[in-house]
């Protein structure tokens, strides 16, 4: 965590700039969670992810995108669970 509050992590994968990309963009589902609704195809365009069978979801929007290296996301709603705590931090 970044002392302004903002979240950022690197990881390295056998894959090109684009297939990376890709599978963030438009293809969650394929490694995420397999029930995702829409996309991160064009800046304003929103992805759900829903965990079942009913640990929540997160809903991003997309805020820069920038073939093939670079997608910004912002969090715009997220409900889930987080065994033994209280119920007041499953909402973000």
């Amino acid at each position: 965590m970044q002392k302004d509050g903002s979240y950022e992590s690197s990881i390295e994968v056998r894959a090109t700039p684009m297939e990376c990309y890709q599978a963030i963009a438009t293809g969650m589902s394929s490694w995420w969670s397999v029930t995702t609704e829409g996309d991160l195809g064009r800046v304003g365009s929103r992805v759900t992810v829903h965990f079942p069978p009913d640990y929540g979801y997160w809903t991003f929007e997309a805020t820069h995108l920038e073939p093939p290296g670079r997608i910004e996301m912002h969090c715009v709603d997220a409900e889930h669970r987080v065994e033994g705590q209280p119920a007041e931090i499953d909402k973000e």
